[in-house]
């Protein structure tokens, strides 16, 4: 996961808008508003940033071409966890799917569900022992102890980069925080996936262009359908390598004072500006003009993103 741009903490910002704001008002908006009205001042701001702004915003991920394995446990009193909270001894262990603990399924995530799915949690493992009934499984994140004899099941989700041709992204903690994918490298073709753009234009690609006689036949093309990346290769091409997906995310919100907005430097005096704007029409006071132009500066911004988004569909319609 990338760092926050930011400098400054929610509460930092805070008591610079509410300083500025004496100059306008005596009355103090509630305090509790504050955290929603900056995150969602951070986010129209990136909303309306050109391409190359949101470029401080980067972040890559390795894709997973998920499988589904586990085993049940019967919700019993023998189950235990030691003293760290993460290292889980059960009994009474069922097999599902898979008879003796695989590669792929270390380092994976897994949904734990206790007392007949009453909780869920989802983890990722270290490590799993099976002994003949019994399983000991080295979690990474603790769990609350209590929970430990209610455990009744394990769905184990591998995360193994292998050659499956549909990568769904949508169960991935990064999902959300996706705003535009860049480019997808595989480290097999040493190079970058050629993007189709459109499902009509990849499955076109697919049929006519990745044959041994074809202009793509040493290409890996993919396309986003929705939830789902969609790959194939061409003749040349006999496997994927590890697929590392790079692409601007969206800010990470606020949830308490302490935590730094997730905004550069350069947009503070246009948050500042809009947040005051927010808070004056909470409280139903008069808006200054000096803060109106914050409106118009965002309104710019807009227009100037809807230049380049059509620059560049010309510029593909070019090609």
């Amino acid at each position: 996961m990338a760092n926050r741009v930011g400098k400054y903490t929610a509460g930092a910002i805070q008591s610079t808008i509410t300083s500025r704001l004496k100059s306008y008002t005596k009355k103090d908006v509630n305090a509790e508003l504050w955290l929603d009205i900056i995150n969602a001042k951070v986010d129209m701001i990136h909303e309306v940033l050109s391409s190359k702004d949101k470029a401080i915003y980067k972040d890559k991920v390795n894709l997973v071409s998920a499988s589904y394995k586990g085993f049940t446990a019967e919700a019993d009193a023998g189950n235990t966890i030691d003293a760290t909270n993460k290292i889980l001894h059960l009994h009474k262990v069922t097999m599902s799917a898979v008879t003796t603990i695989a590669a792929d399924m270390l380092n994976g995530k897994v949904l734990i569900s206790c007392n007949l799915g009453a909780y869920i949690f989802e983890n990722e493992i270290e490590s799993i022992v099976f002994g003949t009934d019994t399983a000991d499984v080295v979690l990474k994140t603790p769990i609350t102890p209590s929970f430990a004899s209610l455990i009744d099941e394990f769905v184990v989700i591998a995360t193994s980069v292998n050659s499956e041709d549909n990568i769904i992204i949508s169960g991935e903690t990064w999902y959300k925080m996706v705003d535009q994918i860049l480019s997808i490298y595989d480290s097999a073709l040493n190079d970058e996936c050629v993007n189709a753009e459109t499902i009509s234009n990849f499955y076109s690609m697919r049929k006519t262009q990745m044959g041994s006689d074809r202009p793509y036949r040493n290409s890996i093309l993919y396309v986003r359908d929705g939830e789902t990346l969609m790959f194939t290769r061409g003749a040349g091409r006999t496997a994927y390598g590890t697929r590392t997906m790079h692409y601007t995310r969206k800010p990470y919100s606020c949830t308490a004072d302490t935590d730094i907005v997730d905004i550069p430097n350069a947009n503070l005096d246009l948050l500042y500006s809009l947040c005051m704007l927010a808070g004056l029409q909470t409280i139903q006071v008069p808006i200054p003009s000096e803060l109106k132009s914050a409106e118009s500066q965002v309104t710019a911004m807009q227009s100037a993103k809807e230049k380049e988004l059509a620059e560049q569909l010309a510029n593909k319609g070019d090609n």
